[in-house]
């Protein structure tokens, strides 16, 4: 987790150095996202609730100005228990924002996917068997902070149903950073 903020910080401020731009995106672009998502889990009639760490990765292609295609792993580990995944498809409409001077760009997004895994329990990863897996539904939104013109900060709430033997709803906050190219 350190060395995680420590190169984002870096990242950081090796962008703020680099440009200042405004959030332009053009069909054809591609989007590389690496981000840490933060997830808390309720259960029903209890009182407290409790949080895991994800990391997600995912490629988009913006098919028009504002719409993109996004393929998206999503690695999880809680403590000790084996690593876990979510493939997902999710397609996002960018907004672009009627002031042609701002760095910032909307984002909703809509999605499906599968998972090996699902965290149920606090300190308990559930993993999946070869004949078991579950179906995720993932809604969104959030924002894009244009830093230069290829890097972004990436800010982003995500609701996801796990549904299988038994539903699960989650929702998580990813902080990440993106980069863009032709």
């Amino acid at each position: 987790m350190k060395s995680f903020l420590r190169v984002l910080i870096g990242l950081l401020t090796v962008l703020m150095a680099v440009e200042t731009v405004f959030a332009q995106t053009e069909k054809g672009d591609k989007e590389l996202s690496i981000a840490a998502s933060f997830m808390s889990r309720k259960e029903e009639g209890e009182s407290e609730a409790w949080t895991a760490f994800n990391i997600p990765v995912r490629l988009g292609f913006f098919v028009t100005e504002n719409v993109e295609v996004e393929p998206e792993i999503l690695l999880t580990k809680y403590e000790e228990e084996d690593a876990g995944y979510v493939l997902s498809g999710n397609l996002a409409y960018n907004i672009t924002l009627s002031d042609p001077e701002s760095k910032t760009m909307p984002f909703f997004l809509g999605g499906f996917g599968f998972s090996n895994t699902i965290i149920y329990l606090p300190n308990f990863a559930w993993p999946g068997s070869e004949d078991e897996t579950w179906t995720v539904v993932n809604l969104g939104g959030g924002f894009k902070f244009f830093m230069a013109k290829q890097a972004a900060l990436r800010f982003e709430y995500r609701f996801q149903q796990f549904s299988g033997d038994w539903d699960f709803t989650y929702h998580n906050i990813f902080l990440g950073v993106s980069a863009f190219f032709e």
